[in-house]
């Protein structure tokens, strides 16, 4: 607990609020701004004096998160490179942030429980409502959504906006599941319309043991949104263990996330493509 405490003053020292909002703007999420000053420890010692933070962060969006070659760079023609960069793509910046609202308005709405839960929760799922003093599940699932780097919640907006404006009206359910390379979790957004709130959080149960199953995973985020009215909220489903395999979830979970699993990496702003894996040497 030292050490972290000394961390932090050392940050406090070298950061003023203008710096840290800055940050937070330009990164856009707080794993990614996590990242940054993680890794800007390493060169916390050359930076001194007012206004030092632009050139680590305009390193960090030009050219690389490894700050091993900060030291040879010209700061001046970094920091004037990436005042151009902020104006050429600040449309791109505008644009991500909208999409990862997707994301972090769910996050929100996490945060307050709704008051009639049990009017809408299946009775079979109503064992797992949290009583309303307690609130550590609902708060965990904020973290993991918030956890998500900005360049994974620009990419899932983007998909979701996609998918609601397809289903709108029409009667019809849609998911897709998104997993992290490194990691054991799986989320499944779906879409539904037309479709009342309780059958929404059954069909939404499905198709997370249906994900739980073709990932091999043994946690999964499910997130249920109206694709009519988004403004009705969302309701999520997290589940964690190993589905009673039937023959019903098998053909679910083929007919839904069948085919090969598809690895893609996205840039900042929310644009994926395939994923390669480097050559060993």
């Amino acid at each position: 607990m030292t050490d972290v405490l000394g961390e932090l003053r050392g940050l406090v020292k070298l950061l003023n609020l203008n710096d840290l909002l800055n940050a937070t703007l330009w990164l856009g999420s707080i794993w990614d701004v996590f990242q940054y000053f993680d890794k800007r420890a390493s060169i916390r010692d050359s930076l001194t004096g007012i206004n030092s933070e632009r050139f680590p962060l305009a390193y960090c969006v030009l050219r690389a998160h490894d700050f091993t070659e900060f030291g040879a760079v010209n700061r001046e023609e970094l920091g004037a490179q990436f005042q151009l960069d902020m104006l050429d793509n600040l449309g791109r910046y505008s644009e991500r942030n909208q999409f990862s609202h997707y994301v972090n308005s769910i996050v929100h709405e996490l945060h307050t429980r709704h008051p009639e839960m049990d009017s809408f929760v299946p009775s079979e799922f109503r064992k797992d409502v949290e009583r309303p003093e307690s609130r550590a599940a609902y708060l965990e699932m904020a973290a993991m959504l918030n956890g998500l780097p900005s360049s994974n919640k620009a990419y899932i907006g983007r998909r979701l906006k996609e998918m609601l404006a397809g289903l709108k009206d029409t009667g019809q359910c849609g998911c897709f599941g998104h997993k992290r390379l490194y990691e054991s979790t799986v989320f499944v957004f779906c879409g539904f319309s037309k479709m009342e709130r309780t059958e929404r959080i059954r069909s939404m149960n499905t198709l997370v043991e249906a994900a739980l199953l073709k990932f091999d995973v043994k946690e999964v985020l499910g997130i249920a949104i109206e694709a009519d009215d988004e403004r009705t909220g969302c309701d999520l489903r997290w589940v964690r263990g190993t589905p009673e395999v039937t023959p019903h979830l098998a053909r679910v979970a083929e007919a839904v996330f069948g085919g090969p699993l598809e690895t893609s990496i996205a840039n900042p702003f929310g644009d994926a493509r395939p994923y390669t894996p480097p050559k060993n040497p």
